[in-house]
């Protein structure tokens, strides 16, 4: 039970600092139409979805949104990886193991 809520939250705090990173890295979306700025801010996936086909500044919109979204991957990417980093640390370090001649026996 402790492993399936470590996953679940693990999974929850990790997605929302990556929607955190994804919306503060977005350029300004004045220029958009209010569903279009609702899209783009929701999701990139919904951004995408309703700016597709439009015209040359919703495009450049579009490449910042995919540009905010790639760097927000890596940060959290490279926060994940931190934590893992920490964690194998404790628990090597906080888990006995039994050393000694007769490891066998």
């Amino acid at each position: 039970m402790s492993y399936e809520l470590g996953v679940a939250l693990g999974i929850a705090v990790l997605g929302t600092l990556q929607a955190m990173f994804y919306r503060s890295s977005l350029p300004d979306l004045s220029a958009l139409p209010d569903h279009a700025r609702t899209a783009v801010v929701e999701s990139l996936a919904a951004g995408s979805h309703v700016l597709a086909g439009a015209g040359d500044q919703e495009a450049q919109v579009l490449a910042a949104a995919r540009n905010a979204f790639a760097q927000s991957m890596q940060v959290t990417s490279t926060i994940a990886a931190v934590l893992l980093v920490v964690a194998g640390v404790i628990a090597w370090k906080a888990v006995p193991s039994r050393r000694g001649p007769d490891l066998n026996a």
